[in-house]
């Protein structure tokens, strides 16, 4: 019976790899440019959380599908040394509950709020992106907005029949508790089954991604 929920779980992963995931960014540079108008000529992309988080490496595939000038992509490290009198954009692949963002504004200085910010993402959770838009005063635009019929366990979800539906969560809760403790099901519950060639969200199911304790992952999470 596992071997069978394995194999509909996978057979349910979006994977993107690295043409789609270009053509993704694209596709989000032109949602970007529409919805900023002329202000998007002196927007500002941002990173946050080093070289080897999603958001840098988002940030290189826009870069290349964009053709935006590389000097208007900055490390959040830099914000104090910035100027834009256009937009802060934050770059990213995937939103899940949006708590990244909100901690990240929270963090923010008063003189930092003051900029007008976004958020662009690939795909995310229409929860995470409420989230944001209720606890901070940065505007959100995704390529594509995931509801609860995206979440693996939800009685909305297509994943599993409804009969096998309890027994498929206890299965993967099992060991989720293992692989990614509090959280076996994906950071706060994210059940996403979502995929990047490079690496994966940590809302998506850790038994999709999780090295620890030897287990063996059919997609590697990279950046922690």
């Amino acid at each position: 019976e596992e071997r069978k929920f394995a194999l509909k779980l996978l057979k349910n992963v979006r994977y993107f790899d690295l043409h789609a995931t270009r053509q993704w960014c694209a596709a989000l540079h032109g949602r970007l440019s529409r919805e900023l108008g002329e202000a998007f000529n002196r927007a500002v992309f941002i990173t946050f959380g080093g070289p080897a988080k999603s958001g840098a490496a988002i940030a290189r595939y826009y870069y290349a599908a964009s053709g935006v000038d590389a000097q208007r992509f900055r490390s959040d490290r830099e914000l104090g040394s910035i100027s834009s009198n256009g937009a802060f954009v934050l770059l990213d692949d995937f939103i899940g509950s949006g708590s990244q963002i909100t901690r990240y504004w929270e963090r923010l200085s008063a003189a930092g709020k003051s900029a007008e910010w976004v958020c662009a993402a690939l795909l995310g959770y229409k929860e995470g992106v409420e989230r944001i838009k209720a606890g901070t005063g940065i505007r959100v635009v995704v390529n594509e907005l995931l509801t609860e019929r995206d979440k693996v366990f939800s009685t909305e979800s297509s994943v599993f029949d409804r009969a096998e539906l309890p027994a498929a969560r206890l299965t993967f809760e099992s060991y989720g508790n293992r692989l990614f403790q509090g959280h076996p099901l994906g950071y706060e519950d994210g059940q996403a089954l979502v995929a990047f060639h490079d690496s994966v969200p940590n809302n998506t199911l850790p038994v999709i991604w999780s090295e620890r304790m030897g287990w063996k992952p059919i997609f590697r999470r990279h950046g922690g």
